[in-house]
Order: C-alpha cells, then sequence, then structure tokens
C-alpha cells in the first residue's frame, strides 16, 4: 500500500482497548550518560580547589538527567507532542496517560517556543537551569525549544474563504512536526497531538513500524479521503501523473502516528514538505484545504517514484 496504517477503524482513542494492570518492569543495565545531543542551555561546572573534596550529590540533581538511564535500551519508547500554553492542560493529561500505559522506558519529548519553556518545566517538574527531568518512576521528560526560523518556512498560506469555513487549523507549534530530526536522536518516534488520550501501550506502533521499515505510519480514519483536502483540479501543477487518483486516497490522521527519524532525515521529508508548502503560497494558497496535514500526507504521495511512495 502507498501507506502503513496502523488501524483498521476508528478514532485511537476508542480503537484501543484500556490496558490490563501490570507488573513494574524488570530493571534493565544503566547504560553510561551520554553527551547531548543539543541542549537549549548549558550549566557551567563550578571550579573547586585541588585538594577540596567533592561536592555531595543531592538528590534534586537527578532532576536534570539529560539522558534516560536506559537510553540503550532496544526497547526504548520516544513519545513526542508540540503545543502552545493554551493546550498545556489537554497535554499534561495526554502525557499522563502515556505513562499511565507504557510499560518501556519511556522518554517524553516536548517541543515549545522559547516564550512558554519557562511555563512548561515548572508544569512539567523541570527545574529552570534545565532541559530535562527525570520523575521518580523513570520516566525522562526533555523540553525542545523550537526554532520558529526553521519551523516558518513549513508554514502555509491559508486563503480567506478557508478561514472563514474552518477557521485557523493549526498552532504555530504543529508545524515543527516537521523538524523532530533536528531535535532528537535518530529513532523511531510516536507523534501525538496533544488532545489524544491514550489507553494502551503504544510500543507496538514502534515495533510494527521497524518490522514494516517503513519512514512512518498512519492511523487510519474510515471515510475520509484527499478530496476533502485538495482542490478538485490540479490548479498549482503539482507533478502528479493521476490527479483524481490522489483525490481518491486515504487522509490519513496525522496526530498520531509513528516516524522512523533516521529514515526522515535520510530522505529528506522536510524538504519535501517545504517545496510543497511553497509550491502552495505561490499558488495563492489553492493547493489544498487546511495546514499541516495536506503537506505532510503529500510528502509521501505526491512523488514522481513510485517506489517512495509506499514509505
Amino acid at each position: 500500500p502507498p501507506l502503513l496504517s496502523f488501524a483498521a477503524e476508528g478514532p485511537f482513542y476508542t480503537m484501543l482497548a484500556a490496558p490490563e494492570p501490570m507488573a513494574p518492569p524488570a530493571p534493565e543495565t544503566t547504560a553510561p550518560l551520554q553527551p547531548l545531543l543539543a541542549s537549549p542551555e548549558t550549566t557551567a561546572s563550578p571550579s573547586l580547589e585541588p585538594t577540596a573534596p567533592p561536592p555531595p550529590l543531592l538528590e534534586e540533581d537527578s532532576l536534570c538527567r539529560h539522558v534516560h538511564p536506559n537510553t540503550n535500551s532496544p526497547k526504548m519508547l520516544h513519545v513526542v507532542w508540540s503545543s502552545d500554553i493554551s493546550q498545556i492542560e489537554g497535554m499534561m493529561a495526554s502525557v499522563a496517560s502515556v505513562i499511565a500505559t507504557t510499560s518501556s522506558p519511556l522518554t517524553v519529548h516536548i517541543m515549545v517556543q522559547e516564550r512558554y519553556l519557562v511555563e512548561f518545566k515548572e508544569r512539567f517538574g523541570v527545574r529552570p537551569q534545565c532541559h530535562s527531568s527525570l520523575t521518580a518512576t523513570g520516566v525522562l521528560i526533555r523540553m525542545h525549544r523550537i526554532d520558529m526560523k526553521v519551523v516558518w518556512a513549513a508554514v502555509p498560506q491559508i486563503n480567506e474563504s478557508a478561514l472563514k469555513v474552518r477557521g485557523s487549523p493549526d498552532s504555530i507549534e504543529s508545524y515543527a512536526r516537521f523538524y523532530m530530526h533536528l531535535l532528537m536522536e535518530p529513532a523511531v518516534a510516536i507523534y501525538l497531538d496533544a488532545d489524544t488520550i491514550v489507553q494502551a501501550d503504544l510500543a507496538w506502533m514502534r515495533k510494527e513500524l521497524l518490522e514494516e521499515r517503513k519512514t512512518i505510519g498512519f492511523v487510519d480514519r474510515n471515510g475520509v479521503g484527499m478530496n476533502a483536502f485538495l482542490s478538485q483540479s490540479n490548479v498549482c501543477k503539482l507533478p502528479f501523473a493521476d490527479w483524481s487518483a490522489l483525490l481518491r486516497k486515504a487522509a490519513y490522521n496525522v496526530g498520531v502516528y509513528a516516524v522512523d527519524l533516521k529514515r526522515w532525515a535520510e530522505k529528506g521529508i522536510a524538504q519535501r514538505v517545504e517545496d510543497l508548502v511553497d509550491r502552495h503560497n505561490k499558488c495563492g494558497g489553492r493547493l489544498w484545504v487546511g495546514g499541516s496535514q495536506p503537506p505532510l500526507l503529500l510528502a509521501f504521495y505526491a512523488q514522481a517514484n513510485v517506489t517512495e511512495q509506499s514509505d
């Protein structure tokens, strides 16, 4: 099929069954701490006299852990959110639902604009001078500062008629999902919209994507096609051989998906999105209706090379 689909029917939160109570996972071998991949801020270490004993390790210092103690575990689950301050309550509920249903080692990634970092850190228990925190239950929570200069390249023009009908479809943070590969390690990640409540372990999505050797796997939603987002004729001259066939393709739910960030970077998917957005904007915003969903789907659908459409 053109795209890997993880669900046969229904929205994600109704599709997943409530989990059975699980025993705590067996402890895994603790890997040595690794250098940060990218740190929004660094803290200088205080200088010590040569004869001075090392300072005592305070319990609160664990809140500044930048790398998960089981970071090298093959079962490590990375789950990502991106939100503005208006969605913080919903995101906290979403994060809590993932923590409650995950049996694997878990790293929570939160992408946020710099102006909201202070409040997000406070609400998620991250010290002001740090960008991450290790919870008492062993979950690493990492804050990633969004570079808006980068994100703007993927923000499409939304024409006035679409705004009147649908309103503003996305917060600016929604477009940061195209650049997760710049903020995180090259792992498989699960992206969730801030209002998603999870009722079962997400590890199966990671496992299935790896087994299928795909770049991305969306959750299906029956009855919604690309014709709901695209103009009925190829007014912007998108290089797609059969426009009517494109209109019949599924418009997958992009609020929940698994993505291999290594493959994403290697195949230049972010550049595909930017090229599509540039074509859309130069065409007066007439290529699609909506915000971040159409360019993400088109980045995999609208390729001249048929082999790349199966990613």
